[in-house]
């Protein structure tokens, strides 16, 4: 992160992101409630409210924007990545066909669940894991991106958390913005609105999507996620409190992509 910055404020570039900093305590990385945590330097910005419609289409121009200055910055630096959507996607299906497998959560028939959900992936990847791939954020959520505003119009100011960075296709950083709309924003007319911030990302990155290959990086990622947490929690680390909520994020997006629910899902705040 520390070079992303350093190239973005030497290009000059309108995109921001943290400077880690030293705590009181002179330590880089601060443990607290079971997390750790980094201090990083303020930045100017706010953050959008996923319940309004309108931030859509500048959280999508954002990541357009986002996506191509990284896109500059690992053509000049290289960097070394963790494994991506792309290839764990194989291996979490490959962990639900075990003979062994053991039920992790509460949900009725989870073992079925991701059996369905693998399923429906398995035939998508081929042409999903040929998709061009580039530095991508991984978690490209409201929460995790600042806004400014001028003139009344609101644009993307800094970007937070690259925890998930990877080696993508770009519609994995696409597909968060659609599960935030699906699961968290309260807001009626969801396929419209994910219609209207896929039509803005193509107009900024001059790069056309295919609806089935961000379905894809959709389904995959929360399937991707469920193995990722069961993983951390099994080893003793945090995350009890997202324990219960895995299986309804696959559930949720399995619904909407494969076509099972033609009318906006009702979908629990807890998600």
């Amino acid at each position: 992160m520390k070079r992303l910055r350093c190239f973005l404020g030497d290009e000059h570039r309108s995109i921001s992101v943290p400077e880690v900093v030293l705590s009181l305590n002179e330590q880089i990385v601060v443990k607290e409630g079971g997390y750790g945590w980094c201090v990083t330097g303020h930045l100017p910005g706010f953050h959008p409210d996923m319940g309004d419609p309108t931030i859509y289409p500048a959280l999508a121009e954002g990541l357009a924007r986002f996506h191509r200055e990284v896109r500059f910055f690992s053509a000049r630096q290289p960097a070394d990545l963790s494994e991506g959507i792309c290839t764990n996607a194989r291996k979490s299906i490959a962990r639900i066909q075990a003979n062994q497998f053991v039920p992790f959560t509460e949900y009725p028939d989870e073992q079925e669940l991701l059996v369905r959900a693998g399923e429906w992936l398995r035939p998508r990847l081929q042409e999903f894991e040929i998709l061009p791939r580039q530095m991508i954020h991984g978690d490209w959520t409201p929460r995790n991106v600042l806004f400014a505003s001028s003139g009344g119009r609101i644009y993307l100011n800094a970007v937070l958390d690259f925890e998930a960075m990877a080696l993508d296709p770009v519609h994995v950083d696409v597909a968060s913005m659609c599960s935030t709309l699906l699961m968290w924003s309260g807001l009626d007319d969801v396929v419209e609105l994910i219609d209207g911030l896929l039509n803005t990302y193509e107009s900024v990155s001059g790069r056309h999507l295919e609806r089935d290959h961000v379905f894809t990086a959709m389904l995959a990622h929360w399937l991707c996620n469920y193995w990722s947490w069961r993983d951390r929690i099994e080893d003793g680390g945090f995350g009890q409190e997202v324990k219960d909520r895995l299986c309804l994020r696959i559930a949720s997006v399995l619904d909407n992509v494969s076509g099972s629910h033609k009318a906006r899902l009702t979908i629990d705040p807890a998600l």
